[in-house]
């Protein structure tokens, strides 16, 4: 999916910009990468429940349905959030043709 992505942005841009704009996009997606699972791991350390087994001198952390409760519920959260700003964008590829922008106006290039 990143792959196709990485061309909506790239057919969405005019060339001058092209550099900028997906360095950006490779900043926004490392910087979801690191956040999210510690983001996680916090939630996940938060709510726990202890779990004594028997021959084990440490009882174990185990996560409680709380906490996958607000993990699911944030991740569905953003999604629904992205989805609306997936819709909000301009469409780049329609009936075979791409907007391509030049010196402030748009031109379409037939796909073949």
């Amino acid at each position: 999916m990143n792959i196709s992505l990485i061309n909506i942005l790239v057919f969405s841009v005019p060339p001058r910009i092209m550099g900028v704009a997906t360095g950006a996009n490779s900043l926004f997606r490392n910087f979801g990468s690191t956040r999210g699972p510690a983001i996680a791991g916090t939630i996940m350390s938060t709510y726990y429940t202890l779990l004594k087994l028997p021959g084990v001198p440490i009882p174990l952390k185990i996560p409680t349905e709380k906490a996958y409760e607000m993990l699911f519920g944030g991740a569905a959260g953003i999604y629904l959030l992205l989805a609306l700003l997936i819709l909000a964008t301009r469409e780049v590829t329609k009936g075979g043709r791409i907007h391509e922008m030049e010196n402030e106006g748009e031109k379409e290039v037939v796909v073949e």
